[in-house]
């Protein structure tokens, strides 16, 4: 797939793509309709319902998103006569989407409803999908920040018990975006955004690995369709274009929309989901338990991709011994992590985590010493592959730097052995084979991460 297409012309591209794929699957796009409008989006909307034959419209927003872009559309659709029933919550910061907050949104919503439009960011949208699955009900959602990449999946996250839980739902139907709502917003919003498409260049990196060693599913069209649009964003920034730049702007929004849709083409999170992403779930259990508030996932995400890659520079300058590897392993290591798994995260979600995936178990010694022998005879090969399209820690840093987004778990209040703490055990959050496995697998991650956290 060519490198000069647009991020906006690639979503389309998949939505309406109807052929195999050179990878051999048929991918299947859950979104319908992606729009970018330059300015006043409630306007395309009456033509949308059209379709759906709707006279009758429930409207989800919060308080602070009705003063963005909201009450624009609840006037306008209002004042076309059609029947608009709400559900206006406080602002993001004031609730969670949780069951208590979804359960209260259901049975304020009208039997007759026949569409669903949410107009908000990343808890709004994922209580409307909760809602559109549970009644049926298409989903038009219009964000009012380009901040995350979870808009088009076919998931929610819900907090429960201080924790996330992910939930397989129903996607928009239909995304809006309008720029000029989009270019307004706070730039920490626009800040997650760009620092979401700087780790899904981890994640796509950790499945090409992932591919290789443990032999799952890996789509090289997909993979080159995100690394591409993520790559065009980066170095439009790094020539100085701003963020709140119109065709930047469509290009950034197009490119989170991209990344939640390959998660339902590829049939898993493996595109936008590495270890980058376990290092920062582990960094947000912290943060909970210390009452550290307002940093938002995708920030986390941004700054756990700086530690990934470092990590894989690690691996490239490390002097290898296939030998120790194989020798130093022993099955007592498998105690070992369990008490450790209890020790970072309670027995209560120790035990959670470990009935999750236990499934994947990547302490069995024949497993490892087949990764091994693997590795033994291509690693430098795989390594050059793999990394070809990540981009140094250096230019993560300065990126991130430019936009103002925090790069460093101290910067958050974390400290060295929380820090240390974080890189070890993000690994047995995920069943996904990723930079934090390999290091293991070489008995090399704790004297990586003693060297990161050293510098």
């Amino acid at each position: 797939m060519p490198n000069d297409i647009s991020a906006s012309d690639l979503v389309r591209r998949f939505i309406h793509n109807r052929k195999a794929c050179s990878c051999g699957r048929k991918h299947v796009c859950r979104l319908k309709s992606f729009l970018v409008a330059e300015d006043r989006a409630e306007t395309l909307i009456p033509g949308l319902l059209d379709r759906y034959g709707a006279s009758d419209v429930h409207f989800i927003s919060s308080e602070s998103d009705m003063d963005r872009l909201g009450s624009r559309v609840f006037s306008y659709l209002s004042s076309l006569g059609y029947r608009v029933s709400s559900s206006v919550f406080p602002p993001e910061s004031g609730f969670i989407c949780d069951h208590v907050s979804a359960g209260d949104l259901l049975i304020h919503v009208p039997a007759q409803a026949q569409v669903l439009i949410a107009v908000g960011e990343k808890t709004v949208c994922d209580l409307a999908k909760f809602v559109s699955s549970k009644n049926r009900i298409p989903l038009i959602f219009l964000p009012t920040s380009a901040s995350s990449d979870t808009f088009s999946m076919s998931e929610a996250e819900f907090t429960e018990n201080d924790r996330r839980i992910r939930l397989a739902l129903s996607a928009p139907e239909i995304i809006i975006a309008d720029l000029s709502v989009l270019q307004d917003a706070p730039s920490d919003k626009t800040g997650a955004g760009l620092a979401a498409i700087l780790a899904t260049l981890v994640s796509l990196a950790d499945w090409k690995l992932s591919s290789v060693v443990s032999g799952t599913y890996f789509c090289p069209v997909i993979s080159e369709a995100l690394s591409s649009s993520a790559m065009r964003i980066i170095r439009s920034v790094e020539n100085g274009i701003s963020p709140r730049d119109r065709e930047l702007m469509r290009e950034l929004i197009s490119c989170l929309v991209l990344c939640g849709i390959s998660a339902d083409l590829a049939g898993s999170s493996s595109p936008i989901r590495g270890s980058e992403s376990c290092i920062a779930r582990h960094a947000e259990l912290l943060l909970v338990s210390e009452d550290i508030t307002g940093i938002s996932f995708e920030t986390l995400r941004g700054i756990s991709s700086l530690y990934a890659v470092r990590l894989y520079e690690y691996l490239k300058r490390a002097e290898l011994s296939f030998e120790d590897a194989a020798s130093g392993f022993n099955d007592i290591d498998r105690v070992y992590f369990h008490k450790e798994l209890f020790r970072v995260f309670g027995e209560d979600e120790g035990r959670r985590i470990l009935s999750a995936f236990g499934g994947s178990n990547y302490y069995q010694q024949d497993a490892r010493y087949r990764r091994l022998a693997l590795l033994k005879d291509g690693l430098g090969e795989l390594l050059s592959s793999v990394c070809s399209d990540l981009p140094s820690s250096s230019r993560i840093t300065a990126l991130l730097r430019s936009v103002s987004v925090p790069f460093s778990f101290s910067d958050i209040g974390l400290i060295d052995e929380e820090i240390s703490d974080i890189l070890i055990w993000s690994k047995e959050l995920s069943q996904n084979y990723g930079i934090t496995r390999l290091l293991a697998d070489l008995l090399l991650l704790e004297q990586a991460v003693s060297d990161i956290c050293a510098s």
